[in-house]
């Protein structure tokens, strides 16, 4: 059966996991700025709208979608693992690549450091445009 609904099953599961992973990226912007500038008005629209959908709403978008998108993406990642031997190379390789890489601590640091400054310094130079 999994094999039949195979190409669906990846839109879906990020489908059923993405309203959860938007509201927390909303509820992080409608703190990081105050609430009359932009993102921050935006992502307090949006919590606000959450808020007001019914309680068993919530509970199937923030429990029960990640739940089905945990069981459907696993359950699709263990039939790939099985039948799939370019996956499971793939995937071997990746993870040799991620071991000789992690073997450098200091390299990964600094390699964190230049991407969280980049990022930072563009939410700065962001900030400043918008006033």
């Amino acid at each position: 059966m999994i094999a039949r609904v195979g190409p669906a099953v990846g839109p879906l599961a990020l489908g059923l996991v993405l309203p959860p992973l938007v509201l927390l990226i909303a509820l992080f912007l409608r703190v990081a700025q105050p609430i009359q500038y932009e993102p921050a008005a935006t992502a307090h629209a949006f919590v606000q709208f959450f808020g007001g959908l019914p309680r068993w709403l919530m509970f199937a978008l923030l429990i029960v979608g990640p739940i089905a998108a945990l069981a459907l993406a696993g359950t699709d990642q263990w039939h790939r693992w099985q039948h799939d031997p370019a996956w499971r190379s793939d995937v071997t390789m990746l993870a040799e690549a991620s071991h000789r890489i992690l073997r450098r601590p200091r390299a990964v640091m600094t390699a964190l450091a230049l991407l969280g400054s980049a990022l930072w310094l563009a939410l700065v130079v962001m900030h400043g445009i918008a006033g």
